[in-house]
């Protein structure tokens, strides 16, 4: 996720949606899920210890969590060993998908922290 100034807030949001491969829950905003892009930027990727981090974030929300890599099946954002799966490197498009009663909240804190990995995780620094 790029930091985006009002005149081009809107282009921004819409690069970042994405469609979602979630059913929509029957709690959920809106009548279905919310998807944002982010591409992993962390020299590092997404490994255990941010993955750990997210599965933690994610447990804070009421809403469904899933996180897919590439045309892959969306995995479970509240598990780690499932996360595990996407094999998420520097450089890889990820795509968050959220649905549920909390969901717009959830997206932006969800997606923040994989923009933003070394800012979340302590111990991570860019190279």
């Amino acid at each position: 996720m790029q930091e985006c100034g009002a005149d081009d807030e809107a282009l921004a949001n819409q690069a970042n949606k994405a469609v979602c491969a979630m059913e929509p829950s029957s709690e959920g905003t809106n009548g279905g899920p919310l998807c944002r892009k982010v591409i992993i930027t962390n020299p590092h990727g997404f490994h255990l210890r941010p993955m750990q981090a997210f599965v933690e974030l994610a447990a804070k929300y009421q809403s469904a969590v899933r996180v897919r890599r590439d045309e892959l099946e969306p995995v479970d954002g509240k598990s780690i060993w499932n996360l595990m799966l996407l094999g998420a490197e520097q450089g890889t498009e990820l795509i968050i998908e959220v649905d549920g009663a909390d969901a717009a909240v959830a997206i932006v804190d969800l997606a923040d922290f994989l923009a933003n990995i070394e800012k979340h995780v302590s111990g991570e620094e860019a190279s």
